[in-house]
């Protein structure tokens, strides 16, 4: 296996002498939730896609991939989100913007199995969970596991020693596992290595690897001005973002070849103020910087305030892709017939209903 990244613990250094009987402590909650658990399962085909660990694996865009495909391939799904602190806000409405025109309703709530049942009463033929592999309450039909290639066991520990949700033995519960920003793994023996070392631990599941690449950028605040990516090559900007994975967002940034002058993190889910974007927008000044770029995650929040006037504020739009899709959806669509079978349902369903 993979040697475990030591500096990948959310505790600060004077508490890490604790991190031992804290991950114990945290490995015992898990156990004892899940054992008192009663999972129902839902009359509409679910699908979870998830993760083992905290922190950014980009599953935000991958959520959107796989609705946005679902569609095309005539199903109705609906996403069902957990609706409590920031995710009913950035990731919601980042979700619903890129999904927007395709009828594709998002659900908030805790209880994912009251989710399901509002969206099979309002004609959705999919469940689609965003991070649900630990909630025990809702029969999946397919859990898809993402991995990050830059972490891929979450610094080896559990909460809050690592950033494990879990011990890596959950994986066997996985239907398919996709490793993701595969793109800085440095070789094909690197990429082999992982994909073996996964296939063990999770019992011979499928896996796969996919990117996370650029693939436009709009000005936030300002819908009538039209940016491309190529206008971001050479251009002198100062980044900010609030995100489980900022490394991420810097590489993908990088890639597009601006001239980074500054690259301010934020913690995760960060309420963007306006004192926010006045300081950045004195600091883009004072280094001369050409634009502000975010993420799309981000830029949710931001566009509702009302100091973006000065240097343009861009965000910076990524898009999720898998090697070997074809594959992929092959084993999604097979996982889909069984469902299909277990509901009731005979063939491809494209219905139209609105969820309220």
């Amino acid at each position: 296996m993979r040697r475990a990244d030591a500096n990948a613990t959310l505790l600060p250094r004077g508490l890490r002498w604790a991190g031992r009987p804290l991950a114990f402590l945290y490995g015992v909650g898990v156990a004892i939730d899940r054992a008192r658990s009663n999972p129902k399962s839902a009359p509409i085909t679910t699908i979870c896609i998830g993760n083992m660990s905290v922190g950014g694996t980009g599953k935000t865009p991958a959520v959107i991939y796989v609705a946005r495909e679902l569609v095309r391939r005539g199903r109705r799904p609906a996403i069902l989100m957990r609706g409590y602190k920031a995710q009913g806000g950035d990731e919601a409405e980042e979700v619903k913007a890129a999904l927007s025109g395709l009828n594709v309703p998002v659900l908030l709530g805790s209880d994912r199995h009251a989710s399901a049942l509002k969206a099979a009463a309002s004609g959705c033929d999919i469940a689609l969970l965003d991070d649900g592999f630990q909630h025990w309450r809702l029969k999946r039909d397919l859990d898809i596991v993402l991995i990050d290639a830059s972490d891929p066991y979450g610094g080896g520990a559990l909460l809050p020693r690592g950033k494990l949700r879990e011990p890596v033995t959950g994986l066997t519960r996985a239907g398919i596992i996709v490793v993701t920003r595969s793109d800085i793994l440095k070789s094909d023996a690197e990429r082999d290595d992982l994909h073996a070392e996964l296939r063990q631990l999770s019992g011979m599941k499928p896996v796969f690897f996919s990117t996370h690449a650029s693939a436009g950028v709009r000005c936030v605040g300002k819908p009538d001005s039209v940016w491309t990516l190529e206008q971001l090559r050479g251009l002198h900007v100062l980044a900010a973002c609030g995100i489980g994975n900022p490394g991420a967002f810097e590489r993908t940034l990088n890639c597009t070849g601006v001239e980074l002058l500054e690259f301010r993190c934020f913690d995760d889910h960060h309420a963007f103020t306006e004192k926010d974007i006045v300081t950045l927008q004195k600091r883009a000044k004072e280094t001369d910087a050409s634009a502000i770029v975010v993420t799309e995650k981000d830029a949710v929040k931001i566009e509702k305030l009302t100091q973006l006037a000065g240097v343009p504020v861009l965000a910076l739009r990524v898009e999720f892709s898998i090697r070997d899709d074809a594959a992929f959806w092959t084993e999604i669509l097979g996982c889909i017939a069984k469902a299909d079978q277990r509901c009731g349902v005979r063939g491809s369903v494209n219905l139209i209903v609105r969820a309220e």
